[in-house]
């Protein structure tokens, strides 16, 4: 391992993870000198020590082996990242895969948004020039998405373009602004709404979460609901207008 065994979250941290201890030092040594960028470098072999530094401090840029095992040819490294992914935390946080496999390569871009890839023989200025990038990204002014599954494919929209979200039973469709509504993988409607927490979401019955910022006018006589920009309007249920009038017209007075 290398850097400093503080947990400061103000300092940007990096977490190596290479399963071949000789590739490991040197990519550890070409990381820690890509001057002049502040950061601490921890460099692993193996998962439950990557783990284990994760609990104590957190981390800023991902280096990671697709293949931790090339002798198995597994993806212990790619079950490690889609693993993480899973977390708030870390959802936007660069990752650079370390790989020199084309179909692997294609995979983390598809599914796990990783930032880059780096091939061995490692090229030196390529690796400073990744770093330097990634450490200036902060996600903390990325736009919020909402993230979903369309045939097992991912799929990213940014918060405010979701119009609104009905799920019917075991069946999602969400609006997204300027695209046709379509049914996506199965969420509940807590884990919707907590990814659309930066939005004025507002409950308008039952399965049904519209965004405030698209609702326009209301007719409580037909009981439809106009959104900006959208030619047909939402037809409510008679108990979800009841239940929900307030919230409705609150968020059509905002």
């Amino acid at each position: 391992m290398s850097g400093t065994e503080q947990g400061n979250t103000r300092v940007k941290n990096i977490l190596i993870l290479e399963d071949e201890p000789a590739a490991l030092r040197y990519l550890v040594k070409i990381v820690e000198d890509c001057s002049p960028l502040e950061y601490c470098v921890f460099g692993y072999t193996g998962l439950k020590e990557a783990y284990e530094c994760m609990k104590h401090r957190t981390i800023s840029l991902f280096m990671v082996d697709i293949m931790l095992d090339q002798k198995k040819c597994n993806r212990e490294g790619y079950r490690f990242i889609e693993e993480i992914r899973k977390s708030e935390e870390y959802r936007h946080v660069p990752v650079i895969f370390v790989t020199g496999l084309e179909e692997p390569r294609a995979q983390a871009y598809k599914d796990l948004h990783c930032f880059g890839y780096i091939q061995k023989p490692y090229d030196v200025n390529e690796i400073h020039r990744m770093v330097k990038k990634c450490l200036t990204y902060n996600p903390v002014e990325a736009k919020a998405r909402l993230h979903l599954k369309n045939d097992g494919i991912h799929v990213l929209f940014d918060t405010d373009q979701v119009v609104y979200v009905r799920i019917t039973g075991k069946n999602l469709s969400v609006k997204v602004h300027g695209k046709p509504l379509a049914q996506y993988a199965y969420l509940t409607m807590k884990e919707i709404m907590e990814q659309l927490k930066s939005e004025p979401m507002i409950m308008c019955g039952k399965g049904l979460l519209v965004n405030g910022k698209y609702m326009d006018y209301l007719d409580q006589k037909e009981r439809k609901l106009y959104l900006k920009d959208e030619a047909e309007p939402l037809k409510l249920t008679r108990a979800g207008l009841k239940e929900n009038i307030h919230s409705i017209t609150d968020g059509l007075s905002r």
